[in-house]
């Protein structure tokens, strides 16, 4: 419920170059503080290179992605 209002909004697999077999989960954002719905989902690649930002979210801190 707490997301609803956001919706829609997209949701990304990361695989780590480092090590492949590692993934991580989060949000392709615009910017390092954007809103999670700021990116059109019809514009993701898979395979297009992004980086880890981390974004506070009330008591903890999420990875989200920004395009590299």
């Amino acid at each position: 419920p707490a997301y609803a209002e956001l919706a829609p909004y997209n949701v990304v697999v990361v695989a780590l170059e480092e090590d492949p077999t590692i993934r991580m989960v989060g949000n392709l954002v615009a910017s390092p503080d954007g809103p999670i719905n700021e990116i059109d989902p019809h514009s993701i690649r898979i395979g297009e290179p992004v980086r880890v930002v981390f974004s506070p979210v009330e008591d903890m801190v999420l990875p989200r992605w920004v395009r590299a």
